[in-house]
């Protein structure tokens, strides 16, 4: 914790003050609960239960523990995110059914439809929930009143392409594999009595690999939203409407947040680059997307990493 608030507070103060006029506060409570809580709350669970087996003895059974807690992690992600937010159910029972109409056509059983209350601050969506029955989207309450039902649509699409494509599931499994192996790795570098810095360099190598796989995950369901609406209208290709009404529901959320088109993001990547995907994917075949396969073999190392640290 001596080593992560410095670092905290650094990024907050960073978040205030390129924040619009008006909204820096709560871009920064945004930022603070999308960016470090989110991640940090899980791996601070897994790590209490490593220290509390250590500090009981149970240091042979910790490969379980370990287990055990990324399970409990991955079932009740839900709440955890529903509390940090926080968001409540979302009672538009007609933007409600359009969200899950976007599901089902996508495979996908949503168990509810959250909104995150921003005081008309904020322009967000996110999709929470690794296990099929407890998969949610939630919208902010700004995103419903300031986008254009065409937007609104091309945002549906994106959050249930992650639910689509199990990103948050392999998000989990890239945090928790890179901690296995990191911490295996480190340990036979850096002396014992530098535990600090071991934690230090552990968490900035599970955020740099989190960084480059949600970057890609991001693209793929920029993609699946674009695809969602070609289906819609009857095409086996890439529309270049479908393209532009995710295009420029990203530019809405750039401008609402004062971002810049081409500032990078570093779980994102920038406006502009997503936009230029988008561009790129117009006329291809829904059935052989170059990001879809990008992403085949993305999951399978990490599925490779994971499961090596398991069981190795």
């Amino acid at each position: 914790l001596v080593i992560v608030l410095p670092v905290v507070i650094a990024l907050a103060t960073l978040w205030f003050v390129t924040g619009k006029p008006g909204t820096r506060i709560s871009l920064m409570s945004h930022r603070i609960r999308m960016d470090i809580l989110l991640l940090f709350i899980p791996m601070m669970i897994l790590w209490t239960m490593r220290e509390t087996a250590v500090h009981l003895g149970y240091i042979e059974h910790l490969t379980m523990i370990d287990v055990v807690g990324i399970l409990l992690i991955l079932v009740f992600s839900p709440f955890l995110v529903a509390m940090i937010l926080p968001a409540s159910t979302l009672h538009n029972r007609e933007l409600r059914q359009s969200v899950l109409d976007v599901g089902s056509r996508a495979g996908v059983r949503l168990c509810n439809v959250l909104v995150w209350n921003t005081h008309q601050r904020l322009i967000n969506a996110m999709a929470i929930g690794f296990v099929p029955w407890r998969r949610s989207v939630i919208l902010t309450d700004k995103l419903i009143s300031h986008l254009t039902p065409r937007e609104l649509l091309s945002v549906m699409g994106h959050e249930v392409g992650h639910h689509r494509y199990r990103h948050a599931l392999f998000l989990g499994l890239t945090v928790f594999g890179v901690m296995l192996w990191s911490d295996r790795i480190i340990q036979q570098i850096v002396p014992p009595n530098f535990e600090a810095i071991s934690i230090l360099v552990e968490l900035v190598i599970v955020v740099m690999a989190l960084m480059y796989v949600s970057r890609q995950f991001e693209r793929q369901a920029d993609t699946y939203a674009a695809v969602d609406y070609s289906r819609t209208q009857g095409s086996t290709t890439i529309t270049e409407n479908a393209a532009l009404g995710m295009s420029n529901a990203l530019s809405a959320i750039a401008w609402s947040h004062n971002i810049l088109v081409d500032r990078y993001e570093p779980m994102h990547g920038s406006i502009k680059s997503r936009q230029q995907h988008l561009t790129q994917v117009i006329g291809s075949s829904i059935a052989d997307l170059p990001i879809d396969r990008d992403v085949r073999r993305i999951k399978l190392g990490i599925a490779v990493l994971f499961l090596s640290g398991i069981l190795i």
